[in-house]
């Protein structure tokens, strides 16, 4: 059984169905759990209650016929025994005659020589109990209560009897789950983020962004259609402005490393430019209005020269910085909304996800943005990164596998998929994020958010897993990995969690 593998991820189970009779559970691992909907929970629980009436219904009969087996069983017992003990209280009178006998006998011999007397005692001999007879009798007897078929009829009935106190055709893994087969050859780093819950916030209105500036002193939260700034100290947020020059809700935060600028994009088809002035307030510096619908995505290059924005309108714009932000260039090649974006560390190769199940592969050539690959995928995705200059990560909506492309002859290709933990639905927002000081990715998927942890090689380590009973989780993690702060429709709250190394 231990062997055995889930059909759909080819993972352990947690679940064994050692029958036919539930075939929708055959065999369920912690992916396929994770993908359950709520009435295939309820069926779950039916399954496993009438399981377990079953068991109690079939080992309380099988109790019953036993227990009537052994009263008719001590009917039986008394009377054997009485029998037996009369026929033993029979022969302890007769040794006991003997014993008069046998003085009254021998002292009737008369000793003339020594023949004589042997002849004699050999003649009392006979007219003695014949104790080898006796002992045998009562052996006879006793051995028939050894041959009686009851221990039998007992014991075969037993084997019957469920031991499972649980279930029976359902057998749930008691082993330490691990989230996925893990390279035995490389040390795992276990970590985990803790909760600082005196230092959530309660925030009702619905939260698509949070972004964390570099040196972890300063949090925008996009909440509706306002951007809500706050002092990051100790892990302990405290609101300093809010801003509300957006008329709809903000999708994406970005602050700028080397300038105190904050980006955002918006349901109101604008990008802003804010920066902070003198007595630590933010103003809105700019605004960038080419788009025509909706701003999904948007990223700032290292030099912070270049913003790069994705758009419901089907359009990536390239914006360059020349004392004003500018319209430098726009590809129009994705047929339908694009999600994601994401930069190689050379900063000369852009990434793109949309839904028109596409990813797009846009190389600088001459200060030239060119599209010089597209990749069809089965399923479009919400979330792209780079996590190295030649291997990015992709996640298919509803899907519990993240997919692995990697570079050859200068085309990506998938190369592998790795197991995380799944919802039965996802949204938008979140972007992946590779944290390159702690090797690894953190990928929001259905209403979970998963840190799948690589190695040197970018082999893959281990996936750890925060489950927010919520697809509408959305968050960030600080540039070194320290922080995760996140809002979910599930707390309605924003929520700080610090990272453990274990």
């Amino acid at each position: 059984m231990s062997n055995e593998k889930c059909i759909k991820h080819e993972q352990i189970p947690i679940f064994y169905n050692t029958s036919q009779k539930f075939s929708l559970f055959k065999n369920l691992c912690q992916f396929c759990v994770a993908e359950f909907k709520n009435e295939e929970y309820q069926r779950l629980q039916n399954i496993l209650i009438q399981e377990n009436e079953e068991i109690c219904s079939n080992n309380s009969a099988l109790l019953y016929q036993i227990k009537e087996n052994m009263i008719q069983h001590k009917q039986y017992l008394i009377v054997a025994l009485e029998s037996l003990i009369n026929d033993t209280n029979q022969q302890i009178n007769l040794i006991k005659k003997s014993t008069k006998a046998f003085k009254s006998l021998i002292s009737q011999i008369p000793i003339i020589d020594a023949n004589q007397f042997i002849s004699n005692y050999q003649q009392i001999k006979t007219q003695l109990p014949n104790y080898q007879n006796i002992k045998d009798n009562l052996l006879n007897k006793i051995y028939l209560f050894e041959k009686s078929n009851f221990i039998h009829e007992i014991e075969t009935k037993l084997k019957y009897f469920n031991e499972d106190n649980l279930n029976h055709s359902i057998y749930i893994n008691q082993h330490k789950l691990v989230y996925d087969n893990s390279l035995q050859s490389n040390k795992k780093n276990t970590f985990r983020y803790e909760l600082i819950q005196k230092f959530s916030i309660k925030q009702t209105e619905i939260c698509n962004t949070i972004a964390i500036n570099m040196d972890q002193q300063i949090v925008a939260v996009g909440c509706q259609e306002k951007i809500k700034i706050f002092e990051f100290i100790d892990g302990q947020l405290n609101e300093t402005q809010v801003l509300s020059e957006h008329t709809k809700n903000i999708n994406c935060l970005s602050f700028m490393v080397h300038s105190n600028s904050l980006i955002s994009g918006s349901d109101d088809n604008t990008i802003r430019i804010w920066t902070k002035i003198q007595n630590n307030l933010w103003i809105s510096l700019q605004t960038l209005n080419l788009h025509k619908d909706q701003v999904y995505c948007l990223i700032i290059n290292n030099k912070e020269d270049l913003i790069i924005s994705g758009s419901k309108d089907k359009s990536i714009i390239f914006w360059g910085n020349q004392n004003e932000w500018l319209q430098i260039q726009t590809i129009n090649a994705h047929k339908d909304c694009i999600y994601s974006l994401s930069l190689n560390e050379q900063q000369n190769t852009l990434i793109s996800c949309g839904k028109d199940n596409t990813i797009l592969v846009i190389q600088q050539e001459n200060k030239i943005w060119v599209v010089i690959q597209t990749i069809k995928v089965e399923q479009f995705g919400y979330r792209i990164c780079y996590i190295n200059k030649n291997s990015f990560s992709f996640q298919p909506i509803n899907s519990n596998k993240l997919q692995i492309y990697q570079m050859n002859d200068n085309l990506y290709s998938k190369t592998k998929e790795i197991s995380i933990m799944n919802g039965n639905s996802c949204d938008l927002f979140f972007p992946q994020k590779f944290i390159k000081q702690k090797s690894f990715l953190v990928n929001k998927n259905g209403s979970h958010v998963n840190f799948v942890q690589f190695n040197q090689n970018f082999e893959y380590l281990m996936n750890y897993s925060i489950h927010f009973n919520s697809s509408q989780v959305f968050g960030t993690l600080s540039e070194d990995g320290e922080y995760l702060i996140s809002w979910d429709n599930n707390s309605k709250e924003i929520q700080i969690r610090k990272y453990i190394h274990e």
